[in-house]
């Protein structure tokens, strides 16, 4: 995991992954949500500047997950900050 929240939610974790042509699939939500209910956390957060996968959208309803793309970042950064550009090396 990338990050621990703590807030008046309760506890949660992010995950974050920087690629750029690979949509993230179910087995990385699974392997994510089972790390969350593990360690006990009320909520995550899996942000990727790529898009994730149909079945993985699908997978991951009601389970305290949310999920953020890349056009999604992108929203939020031109939301919050002026003229931003999004750059991943990464796969």
């Amino acid at each position: 995991m990338d990050l621990e929240l703590f807030g008046p939610r309760g506890a949660g974790i992010a995950q974050v992954k920087r690629w750029r042509r690979v949509p993230i699939g179910r087995p990385l939500l699974q392997q994510f949500y089972g790390e969350m209910t593990h360690r006990r956390f009320a909520y995550g957060y899996f942000l990727t500047t790529s898009r994730f996968t149909v079945e993985a959208l699908e997978w991951s309803r009601g389970k305290g997950i949310t999920l953020l793309d890349g056009p999604g970042l992108e929203r939020l950064a031109q939301l919050h900050f002026a003229a931003p550009v999004a750059r991943t090396s990464a796969s």
